[in-house]
């Protein structure tokens, strides 16, 4: 998903997500299988994770951007509002790390 591709949907998420839905739901379930679970992109992201939860990036870092730049306040506004209409969609996508 290019730049603004990723603004659209943060703009207009319900017709992002209906646009995208064959290919979220064939994720979500790929999600879900051994093969996705010993490959590099989840060993990756499970590593992101851990260290952003663990350095001070979520909960220091990123708050203070947001304090700093109301331009990037406004953006992260944005996706959570997006993030929270995938996820009433979704619900189990909510913890990439679980079936």
């Amino acid at each position: 998903m290019d730049f603004l591709a990723l603004r659209e949907a943060a703009e207009h998420p319900v017709e992002a997500i209906e646009k995208r839905r064959e290919t979220i739901e064939a994720y979500l379930i790929f999600r879900q299988t051994a093969e996705y679970r010993s490959s590099p992109a989840y060993l990756l992201q499970r590593e992101m994770t851990e260290f952003q939860q663990t350095s001070g990036y979520t909960d220091i870092f990123l708050p203070q951007l947001k304090a700093l730049s109301p331009a990037y306040r406004d953006y992260c506004e944005r996706l959570e509002r997006a993030n929270a209409e995938f996820l009433a969609l979704y619900p189990k996508a909510s913890d990439p790390f679980t079936s």
